[in-house]
């Protein structure tokens, strides 16, 4: 979907998290249930730093915990504005993200 689309929708901001000691490794945006966007997390970890990550929970029995930092009703491009604030604001706290 373009960033200029006018429809209007409801998006989460989430972040992904050990769930050993609930540090934030990733931080994303979706539209869909966020249940859903974390099992697509799982399933397609992908040739990344947070794919590595997440295979390297899944190699020990478990799962990246999903936790939701913000909800809104807005354009995609208000989604993406969100997802990047979370971003810089973990990072300036020090948290180690993948993205």
């Amino acid at each position: 979907m373009p960033l200029s689309s006018d429809e209007r929708k409801t998006y989460r901001v989430y972040a992904l998290v050990d769930p050993t000691n609930g540090v934030p490794y990733y931080v994303g945006q979706t539209a869909n249930t966020l249940a859903n966007r974390r099992q697509d997390h799982v399933r397609k970890s992908g040739n990344t730093r947070k794919g590595t990550w997440v295979r390297g929970l899944l190699s020990n029995h478990l799962e990246p915990q999903i936790v939701l930092l913000e909800e809104l009703t807005g354009h995609r491009r208000d989604a993406y504005e969100r997802e990047a604030y979370w971003i810089r604001k973990l990072r300036d706290e020090g948290q180690p993200l993948l993205n």
